[in-house]
Order: C-alpha cells, then sequence, then structure tokens
C-alpha cells in the first residue's frame, strides 16, 4: 500500500488570533515551500461549528501560485482565523486530506478537511435534538458516527450511509450507533459549494469531462470543481471514478429522523391466542384479517410471529420500516401480537 500524501508533521494547524491572514501567511512561508494554506472564517452557534468561508493558498517554491474562495471569505486582511498548512509535493490546485480517507462511503472518501473536526461522546445525547440545530444553523457537513455518517447541504440532511443501509434507515442506525458506550459524534463543517458537489456524488449524478460544478474522482485524488475550473483536490481516491454533477435538488424533502421510540427496530413480538387464531384458516377471525390485510399482511403478521427483531422481519419480508412499525403497533393495540 502506498504511504498516504499527508502525514501528521507535514501539517500545522491554529488560530491566528489579532494577527491577520497575511500576517500568519507572511510566517509560514519561511517554513511551507510547497503545499497549502487554508484560512477558514468559523463561527459556532449552540455549540454547531459553522464555515462562513475560507481561502485556499497554493504555495510553490515558497509563492502563493493560486487561490480560492469559499463561501463568503472577507479577505486576507481578515482577524481570528482559523488555519492550517499542509506540506505536499508541487501541484496543480491546493491539495487537502479527506475527513476520513479510510471511510466505506465515498462521500465520505471525498470531502476536504477545511477545518479540524469537532468530536465529543455520543452517549447521551440527543440525535434528533442534534439534527434541530444543524437545521436551524442552515449547516453544511459531514456528520459522523461509528462506521457511519450523513452528508447535511444547508441546513438540509441530503444524503446518509451505515453500511449498506441509506437514507432513512441509515439514519435509524446512526441513533442505535449514538447510543452505543464507546461512540463519538463528529462534525466536519464543509462550504455550500462543496457540500453540493457532495451532494451529486452521493445521488451518483453522472456527467462528462469537466463539469461546471461537480467532482471529478481519478484514481490519486477528487478534484471539486466550480465554474469549469478546480477548487481543491482532495488527496487518494474516493472509490468511484468519472464525474459527477453538483446537485441543486434541494427543493424535495430532506432526510429526517423519524418520531419513533429509539431501539425499536430491535422489539420482539409474540402471537397472542387471537394473533393464532388470524393465522388459522378454520376461523372467522382469519377470513376477516385477511380480507382488511391481505396475503401480505398474513405473510408479515406469520413472520413477526417468529419473534425476530422487527427490522430483520422488515427485510425479510422486504415490506417499509415504518409501515412494518406501523402495522405492528395497530395488531398490538387490537391484541393480535404483545411484545416479548
Amino acid at each position: 500500500m502506498a504511504a498516504p500524501l499527508f502525514d501528521v508533521r507535514d501539517a500545522l494547524v491554529g488560530h491566528a488570533g489579532e494577527r491577520s491572514a497575511q500576517d500568519v501567511l507572511t510566517a509560514l512561508k519561511g517554513w511551507l515551500r510547497d503545499g497549502t494554506v487554508v484560512f477558514a472564517h468559523l463561527e459556532h452557534a449552540a455549540g454547531i461549528p459553522l464555515l462562513r468561508g475560507a481561502a485556499l493558498l497554493l504555495l510553490v517554491d515558497g509563492e502563493v501560485k493560486a487561490r480560492r474562495m469559499l463561501g463568503r471569505f472577507a479577505g486576507l486582511a481578515s482577524t481570528h482565523l482559523a488555519f492550517q498548512a499542509l506540506q505536499h509535493p508541487p501541484a496543480d490546485v491546493s491539495t487537502l486530506p479527506s475527513v476520513d480517507d479510510a471511510a466505506g462511503w465515498s462521500v465520505v472518501r471525498a470531502a476536504p478537511r477545511l477545518v479540524a473536526s469537532r468530536a465529543w461522546p455520543a452517549l447521551g445525547t440527543d440525535l434528533g435534538g442534534l439534527h434541530r440545530r444543524l437545521e436551524h444553523a442552515g449547516w453544511s457537513g459531514i456528520e459522523r458516527i461509528g462506521e457511519g455518517a450523513a452528508l447535511w447541504h444547508d441546513g438540509r440532511l441530503v444524503a446518509a450511509r451505515v453500511g449498506k443501509a441509506t437514507d432513512v434507515e441509515a439514519v435509524r442506525a446512526l441513533r442505535r450507533a449514538a447510543a452505543e458506550e464507546s461512540a463519538e459524534i463528529t462534525l466536519d463543517p464543509l462550504d455550500g459549494r462543496s457540500a453540493s458537489a457532495l451532494h451529486g456524488l452521493a445521488e451518483l449524478q453522472r456527467g462528462e469531462g469537466m463539469p461546471a460544478a461537480g467532482i471529478v474522482a481519478e484514481a490519486q485524488r477528487t478534484l471539486f470543481v466550480s465554474r469549469g475550473e478546480a477548487d481543491l483536490a482532495v488527496a487518494g481516491g474516493c472509490g468511484a471514478s468519472g464525474t459527477f454533477v453538483a446537485s441543486d435538488r434541494l427543493a424535495s424533502a430532506p432526510i429526517r429522523l423519524p418520531d419513533e421510540p429509539a431501539g425499536w427496530e430491535s422489539y420482539r413480538y409474540a402471537l397472542t391466542l387471537r394473533g393464532r387464531d388470524a393465522l388459522n384458516p378454520m376461523t372467522d377471525l382469519s377470513w376477516r384479517f385477511e380480507s382488511q390485510y391481505g396475503p401480505g399482511g398474513r405473510a408479515l403478521l406469520e413472520a413477526v410471529g417468529k419473534g425476530d427483531p422487527l427490522d430483520q422481519v422488515a427485510r425479510a419480508t422486504g415490506t417499509d420500516f415504518d409501515e412494518v412499525r406501523k402495522t405492528v403497533e395497530k395488531w398490538e393495540g387490537d391484541g393480535v401480537v404483545r411484545r416479548g
């Protein structure tokens, strides 16, 4: 396996304080000959780190060869900016590490680390409450919990993945992961333009050549493009290849954590006497039950009666998770099943 492009010893991370970004850049040039310097304007709202804007400066032989502005960056005369200086071989575009280059989801591997991540123990965190704060703040970025992650674009959760689970089922899995004792929640802020490009990658919105806006995924790097030109590159392949057009699909409903008891997926149920009668073709109840729920309802009741967790029941029967939950709750109220 090839050595990673970035090593912790190659990075200098800090805060400019009262110094301007230009002053910090002048000081950094004495240490950094070839690499990328990022200045970021961060704000915090209810504990949420918001990236208001960033400047990416490409240095070659100690001189700035290219600069790109993301979001609403006020300029190099600004103070109180977070910064990171990253050494790498001479390149044609500012190059950053991934927020997690070992992630299984290409969206996470492609996401640039524009600022230091913020992480805290997940245990005791109300994930629904956190998501409402992210919505209210208009947050863009990557939310990571355990092996899973969610992509946020301007306060909307637009994609999520945990293993093979996606979208709503992935968000449910994130909630389960957050309940584990050793779990951490990590927030990686992004600007809206980068989040839009990642949104296109998540939706596999393929294009050709150099897009007007989006991502070009290559074997050794992932290019983020706007106005037909590269903004930045993320070192290493993301697991996808080709061109992906940035998504502007913000009119559709965002993904939301369902309003349901945490951990309901692991509930197990047993048939009551009434439930057994509903499956007995010799009873009037069986006829009425099948008239109301059809053969699919009968198959679902048989599966629930085996005592398997509801998420396993849903997968085995090919039934939507929400439909399983609502149906079983009704059956419980009707005395057909009881929680075991």
